[in-house]
């Protein structure tokens, strides 16, 4: 009976994954429909609240805010579309309604059955409010700065993108006139040692034991990436990814012995599945031992990304993007990456954490969207226009005024009346080559200061007799 049920049903549900607990299996059986193998189990309270719920009623939870937009809860976002619309939404974003529990939050309200009313969604932006509270009380005390109204037939099985209501027309455009990232660039997450203490050598100890250097790869840590530099002191990863026999590496294979018996402790390890001297997760080798490739750390407040040639890498904690394309440059991928409209795009579509950090993670970093190129322009104009453009990009540095720099660029790029480009006539390629020698520039400039850093320091230890590092009181 269509009447049978609550006319309202009110909760604030248990959050935690079911991965790992006895209740994966009963609820794969009973909610197949919206089992994934990565449910929360607030998920199957929201499904069991439209269930019980009358048509024309009434349900309203506040749950983790992961299901609007994560993949793996398709399952539950077409269950909800087909049987109830939502009718209130407030996303806290990073705003922790509880500071002590380690969770972000939305407050979702729905109506069972069929509904013409728009949904009436409220999204907190980075910025806009310091806390949950804040923000509530901007949203009855001044509504039009987070207030939308969206139809709810739109709100489907795709994922939920709330922050991206803010300036649709704009993401829009910019997917209309790009290729996502993966068309260019492969990437992998950083190595898993499996025992970092073990596996992460320094310079001196490289040295002293002889180590062989073909073995090692330099390491960066992720809160030593920046935007096109790297704060990386000289430590190295030993990269036994089990390709080659660790005899062929005697000093490796020494270096390596004392800690076989912990090694063989490692997980899967112990199972026999990989030799005691291999790396955990040594990722696949192509990409790793790659010469150009762009660094990311997994977790940041803005976008971070440092273009290099050297075999740099991270652990788990960093991306690692290696360009596929022979046509897009990397220097110019990591210009895109590091800009203010990308950092935007980002902090619109991607994982949002605490504390104002979002995710860089392999799938959001393969759809961020790259500027299309049409490379078109004959060789030898595209040199010349090239070097004209880097002749008004330094006398511009001179003057203080870049106007006729973005002038030349505006004029490779023509549009159309609806702002469009003009693909036919469009010089992309020139101003993707402009972009690539900024970015080598941004590069140059921060070895540079990182020289001049370096030897103000060395001269400051002589001056003083102390070295820096034992100072206690130094900022």
């Amino acid at each position: 009976l269509s009447s049978a049920g609550f006319s309202g049903v009110v909760g604030n549900p248990p959050y935690f994954l079911l991965q790992g607990t006895g209740l994966q299996g009963i609820v794969q059986r009973s909610d197949a429909d919206i089992f994934s193998g990565s449910n929360d189990v607030s998920h199957f309270f929201l499904k069991r609240a439209c269930q019980k719920t009358r048509t024309g009623g009434r349900f309203a939870f506040i749950v983790t805010r992961y299901w609007l937009e994560a993949h793996f809860s398709r399952g539950l976002r077409g269950f909800l579309a087909s049987h109830a619309r939502p009718t209130l939404l407030i996303d806290f974003g990073n705003l922790q309604v509880w500071p002590e529990v380690n969770v972000l939050t939305v407050i979702a309200a729905f109506s069972k059955g069929a509904s013409a009313t728009p949904t009436q969604v409220y999204v907190s932006r980075n910025g806009d409010a310091d806390s949950a509270v804040a923000f509530l009380r901007s949203c009855s005390s001044d509504p039009a700065c987070c207030q939308y109204e969206v139809a709810s037939e739109v709100f489907g099985d795709d994922p939920w993108r709330l922050r991206a209501l803010q300036n649709p027309g704009l993401w829009n455009k910019i997917r209309a006139q790009s290729i996502p990232l993966s068309d260019v660039c492969d990437n992998t997450q950083g190595i898993k040692t499996g025992n970092n203490a073990v596996f992460t050598v320094s310079e001196e100890v490289a040295v002293s034991t002889h180590l062989d250097r073909d073995w090692l790869l330099p390491l960066v840590q992720a809160h030593q990436i920046r935007r096109y530099e790297v704060l990386a002191e000289k430590e190295y990863v030993i990269y036994t990814d089990g390709a080659r026999d660790i005899e062929q590496a005697p000093a490796i294979a020494s270096y390596l012995s004392p800690h076989e018996s912990v090694l063989r402790q490692r997980a899967e390890c112990s199972e026999g599945l990989y030799p005691w001297w291999r790396l955990q997760r040594p990722r696949d080798p192509r990409l790793i031992r790659s010469g150009r490739r762009i660094l990311a750390p997994l977790y940041s407040t803005h976008n971070r990304f440092f273009p290099t040639t050297e075999s740099y890498v991270g652990m788990t904690d960093v991306y690692i993007l290696v360009p596929t394309s022979n046509e897009y440059f990397c220097m110019f991928l990591a210009a895109i990456l590091n800009s203010a409209l990308l950092d935007s795009y980002h902090r619109t579509f991607c994982k949002v954490k605490r504390a104002g950090y979002l995710e860089y993670s392999g799938a959001a970093l393969s759809s961020l969207p790259v500027r299309r190129i049409a490379f078109a322009t004959p060789k030898a104009e595209r040199e010349r226009l090239l070097i004209q453009g880097k002749e008004l990009y330094r006398r511009g540095l001179q003057s203080g005024d870049l106007g006729k720099c973005l002038l030349f660029v505006h004029q490779r790029l023509p549009q159309e009346p609806n702002g469009c480009p003009e693909i036919d006539s469009e010089q992309s390629d020139v101003v993707h080559d402009l972009l690539a020698f900024l970015a080598e520039e941004m590069v140059r400039l921060h070895k540079e200061k990182q020289s001049e850093t370096r030897g103000f320091l060395t001269w400051l230890e002589g001056y003083v007799a102390v070295a820096i590092d034992d100072p206690k009181n130094k900022t």
